[in-house]
């Protein structure tokens, strides 16, 4: 295998956003709907990533901001950075998200490699969103008798939603048998300036 092919394909690994989920339970995965209408306009733009439930891929990396614009095709570009926590520095990856169904254009699944096979379940589906402050992203995958789940909460701006709204995503969540404490919280404070999110 070619090096940069091998460092590529490491640094996706070290860096995508959205892949497999790695909390994994017993039961099935829960019957969540996404965002209809969902306004593809009005959601793409930056989102600051406040909580994650675990993921390997992203293990070491903080102040992960992703960034999507729309393409001419009707996918949409995703450039996710953060930062090493181990060396302070920038890290960075860009894919492509494609909606699996054009009739759930909320159920998009993003690849951050052409060899990576698109899910045709979709592993990126935005599943509550007010647009202009918070969304939430979910995915699960049934692996026999277990689910593997994976979750974020994604802000417009890097500081803390006030307790009301996180209550009301919480609840949202629960709602759907979805256990909010799985989620790893983003420390903004360590993120050091506002320049780390380019």
């Amino acid at each position: 295998m070619d090096l940069s092919v091998a460092v590529l394909f490491v640094i996706s690994l070290v860096f995508s956003s959205v892949t497999h989920g790695q909390v994994t339970s017993p039961g099935v995965c829960p019957n969540i709907p996404t965002v209809r209408p969902f306004n593809v306009r009005h959601y793409v733009g930056v989102w600051y990533e406040f909580e994650r439930f675990f993921l390997a891929a992203q293990d070491g990396v903080t102040c992960s901001q992703a960034t999507y614009t729309n393409n001419n095709d009707g996918t949409i570009k995703v450039e996710n950075t953060g930062v090493n926590e181990r060396t302070g520095e920038p890290v960075s990856i860009e894919g492509v998200a494609r909606p699996v169904d054009p009739r759930d254009p909320a159920r998009l699944s993003v690849t951050f490699s052409p060899f990576q096979p698109v899910d045709p379940n979709g592993n990126y589906w935005v599943v509550k969103t007010d647009y202009i402050h918070y969304a939430i992203v979910y995915s699960c995958r049934q692996q026999g008798q277990n689910k593997s789940e994976n979750a974020y909460i994604l802000l417009r701006e890097p500081r803390n939603p006030n307790r009301r709204v996180l209550g009301r995503l919480y609840s949202f969540l629960r709602k759907y048998g979805i256990n909010p404490r799985n989620f790893i919280r983003t420390n903004f404070r360590q993120c050091f300036s506002p320049a780390l999110y380019y």
